[in-house]
């Protein structure tokens, strides 16, 4: 027997008893681009021109500096979304940019962290300074044990040659000078372990960025990193303390353990990730879904040659609004501590409150409806997290003078959410277009003549075409086609010699090819 067609004649060929094929439709599912009007209004012309000059969707610049944002604010103040209970969030929310390689995501995430590069730039130079004067501190401090230990000898020698019995050798007690606490912004490639102490000097929190975001995931999947994930999931919460053990460095204990995550990602190195998410493997405990702003914008339709100057006065502007909000406090937030309050908090205005609640009534009735899958549920569930800060980060954006947040940022953090959701809904379902891409490949292999009307899986996997390399990868491209009316799987006697049927494929005649 042959390569393909060799088993026709077991088939009936008659494409009238076929059924019409049913479109595969689009690759990805479709998504909103970002409304420049969703952004806080001093920062949009800074925003829409780093877009421009990059040629690049603007969710990447947008996202990247909202988290930003939220970050540089961490627990210097939260949000209390109700009227009345101590319910509390920190805005410290994560993202991530997906897309495929030549989208300008990298670019895009450096200019919108721009402000806050600055910072950390300015928080290096000041420590460098803190560390000078520390070690001139030091300095000092040992030249003054050494001194107070001789002058302690010389008079321990006097006691003993005048015979006084008894003498003792006294020697007076210092406290070593402490170093000042290193200002930190951002982190790029730190253990756990490292992050831990420079979060016990930074206790308002910092942001991890990274430029390949699997780097910071994949490893986090394996058993031996389980306190590390266990560490970067509280770290997500921004509420509660943390207390490293440990025999050589001793025990460190953090105040908060807050910090945001933001980075890039391609579809395709996430695919393998979002499996385990979606179907109970170690990516299972909600790490994933905690990346509340997940942008996957479609590429921009045309490229133009942009070569202009930068928007400066916008960009000086944007720098202001980080400084400003790098040096918030409770005195100038109008934010009064409530009993058991461990960091300053505003509420929403009365009318806001009712916006907040309208929304968060919409939120819990579709989380208890049916239909929606658990890996998504689990992701819109943060979402009670997500809207509250993003509401508190465009609040004090806009308003300098702090005070109740107004109606207007919650109505921006839902329209937000708005669009974020089919962003979510693109996202997870890179694990079925993965299937559905390779299911496209085979089509058009069929209408090109490549792909006899009946074969086996092994026939296609030979081929070695992208994508169809495995035989699983195969088989689902082709479980894909037989629910879209393109093909079916009919099993073939084994014959006299006996053994299992043989599995083959059969496409339907209506489709063309050969």
């Amino acid at each position: 027997m042959g390569e393909g067609g060799t088993f026709d004649d077991l088939f009936d060929n008659d494409a009238g008893e076929w059924p019409d094929p049913i479109p595969l439709g689009p690759d990805l599912l479709p998504v909103p681009a970002l409304d420049p009007h969703l952004l806080p209004e001093v920062l949009r012309p800074w925003l829409t021109d780093i877009a421009d000059l990059m040629q690049s969707p603007l969710d990447f610049p947008a996202a990247a500096a909202i988290v930003a944002a939220g970050s540089v604010i961490g627990r210097r103040c939260g949000i209390k979304p109700q009227a009345r209970t101590d319910w509390f969030e920190v805005p410290n929310v994560w993202g991530a940019l997906i897309g495929r390689p030549a989208m300008m995501k990298s670019p895009s995430l450096a200019a919108g962290l721009g402000p806050v590069n600055q910072l950390e730039a300015d928080a290096a130079r000041e420590n460098e300074t803190v560390l000078k004067e520390h070690g001139q501190a030091i300095r000092i401090f040992d030249i003054r044990v050494k001194a107070a230990a001789e002058t302690a000898k010389s008079a321990f020698k006097k006691k003993l040659k005048s015979g006084e019995t008894g003498a003792t050798l006294e020697l007076p007690e210092f406290e070593a000078p402490e170093c000042a606490p290193l200002r930190r912004y951002l982190l790029a490639d730190a253990t756990y372990e490292k992050a831990g102490e420079i979060l016990s000097q930074n206790p308002h929190g910092v942001l991890v960025v990274r430029d390949e975001l699997v780097g910071f995931l994949r490893p986090l999947s394996r058993e031996e990193n389980a306190a590390a994930r266990a560490f970067w999931l509280e770290a997500w919460n921004g509420k509660g303390g943390y207390t490293f053990d440990r025999i050589i460095r001793g025990t460190v204990r953090l105040e908060a353990c807050c910090a945001g995550v933001l980075g890039c990602i391609q579809p395709g190195k996430l695919e393998t990730y979002l499996k385990e998410a979606i179907h109970g493997g170690a990516g299972d405990d909600g790490l994933i879904q905690r990346f509340g702003i997940m942008v996957y914008p479609d590429p921009t339709p045309e490229w133009r040659n942009v070569d202009r100057y930068p928007d400066t006065p916008a960009k000086s502007v944007a720098r202001d609004v980080y400084g400003r909000l790098a040096r918030l406090g409770a005195n100038n937030l109008k934010a009064d501590f409530e009993a058991f309050d461990t960091i300053p908090c505003l509420r929403f205005s009365p009318e806001a409150l009712r916006s907040f609640e309208a929304w968060r009534f919409d939120l819990e009735e579709s989380l208890r409806g049916e239909g929606l899958h658990p890996a998504l549920e689990s992701h819109f569930a943060k979402y009670r997290k997500l809207v509250p800060a993003l509401a508190l980060i465009f609040h004090l954006i806009d308003c300098p003078a702090g005070g109740p947040v107004s109606a207007h940022s919650v109505d921006l953090a839902r329209a937000w959410a708005e669009y974020l959701k089919p962003h979510a809904y693109r996202t997870y379902a890179t694990v079925s277009q993965s299937q559905r891409g390779g299911a496209r490949a085979i089509l058009t292999r069929i209408v090109k003549g490549d792909i006899r009307q009946c074969f086996a899986v092994r026939d296609i996997q030979q081929k070695g075409w992208t994508g169809l390399s495995t035989a699983d990868h195969v088989r689902a491209a082709l479980e894909v086609l037989e629910t879209h009316n393109c093909m079916r799987m009919e099993l073939v006697p084994a014959g006299a010699s006996g053994g299992r049927p043989a599995e083959r494929w059969r496409v339907n005649p209506r489709l063309g090819g050969r």
